[in-house]
């Protein structure tokens, strides 16, 4: 069954689309800033695709928090989560109770300066099920 291809150009859209999104569907992300973003409590019964629509210009999240979701892909996306001094150390992405999650061409960092003090971790998953990390 092949399903739709959404474009969406913002986080509020994304939040729309999400709300109804079915198995097959991909959606793409317009070139930008989708800041925090969390999903949770998805479980289409086949995959669903989120990805970057501009492979040189790739949708940028500082935060992606991922609970309680099942069968999705994350294509081509960037984590940029620098903290301010003394801020907390949040991970850039958080899988929590989720299963079937593929995150693939992924490009998390923090600061950009050479100090690690001042960087939030990469990614964290817990109490996950089937999940890979490729090519990030």
């Amino acid at each position: 069954m092949s399903g739709r291809t959404i474009n969406v150009a913002n986080a509020a859209q994304l939040t729309t689309v999400l709300r109804t999104v079915r198995g097959g569907d991909t959606i793409l992300l317009a070139t930008g800033d989708y800041g925090n973003f969390a999903i949770k409590n998805l479980n289409p019964v086949t995959n669903v695709t989120i990805k970057s629509a501009n492979s040189n210009a790739d949708a940028v999240f500082k935060t992606l928090k991922l609970t309680n979701i099942s069968n999705f892909i994350f294509d081509d996306i960037d984590i940029k989560n620098p903290i301010a001094p003394g801020g907390a150390l949040t991970a850039g992405v958080s899988v929590n109770r989720s299963k079937n999650i593929v995150i693939t061409g992924f490009d998390v960092t923090g600061s950009l300066n050479g100090s690690s003090f001042d960087d939030a971790h990469g990614i964290i998953v817990t109490d996950s099920s089937r999940i890979a990390v490729l090519d990030s």
